[in-house]
């Protein structure tokens, strides 16, 4: 192969690429869009802290930080599995125990049927201490999430398997999602991910800069 001819194929391959890059981004952008647009027409109201308790939730981070980052989350949505993989990691890694991040459960049950037994069953791993790391394993599955599943994560990352099936059957287990459920629903939020950044409301998987803004003001207006 010629020089000449090997340059035009590359630069044919780089342009291609770079058009598949294009189509990407601008999908990924609509997409954002329509959420945030779909979303907009509902006014959300700011988390009232002392109203709901959240000191049993999931957290990470200091019990004593300033900031409070609260998601409402639902496992079939494929823009929080977007951000789980490629946001909170950053989020996590920026700002460690600065922050307090709690995860509330918010399965849209009327779209995605399976999303109320996913939430159910990371109760029961956070029942045994493992609901981080059973959740990344949920957001990371391109198993589905029906019970076989769930059942396969939960063995894959060590949890008991008795006490873990016990508990998707408990009814006291689902009454949990179900108050995370209304919680959401009292707060006008109608969508997944939303985001509470103290209280500051950040609809939709958003890029790592909308976080960063936001939690960067918090953090400033505290003195940190």
């Amino acid at each position: 192969m010629s020089r000449r001819v090997f340059y035009v194929s590359l630069g044919i391959i780089i342009g291609f690429a770079l058009a598949i890059a294009c189509i990407w981004l601008i999908w990924e952008f609509s997409l954002d869009q329509n959420y945030i647009r779909t979303n907009s027409e509902n006014p959300t109201k700011e988390f009232d802290f002392e109203k709901f308790d959240i000191t049993n939730r999931p957290t990470l981070g200091a019990d004593a930080a300033v900031v409070t980052v609260v998601e409402l989350t639902d496992y079939e949505c494929p823009f929080c599995k977007r951000y789980n993989e490629t946001i909170l990691p950053r989020i996590l890694s920026e700002y460690g125990d600065r922050i307090r991040y709690v995860a509330v459960n918010f399965p849209l049950i009327h779209i995605h049927p399976s999303a109320f037994s996913a939430s159910v069953a990371s109760e029961c791993a956070y029942q045994q201490k493992s609901f981080w790391k059973y959740r990344r394993e949920l957001f990371a599955s391109d198993n589905g999430l029906m019970l076989e599943n769930l059942l396969s994560i939960a063995e894959q990352i060590g949890l008991d398997m008795v006490m873990f099936e016990t508990c998707l059957e408990s009814i006291e287990t689902q009454n949990i999602v179900d108050r995370d459920i209304l919680i959401a629903e009292s707060l006008g939020v109608t969508g997944t991910p939303t985001f509470f950044i103290n209280d500051k409301v950040l609809v939709g998987s958003r890029p790592f800069g909308s976080f960063k803004v936001m939690i960067d003001l918090e953090l400033e207006s505290y003195g940190n």
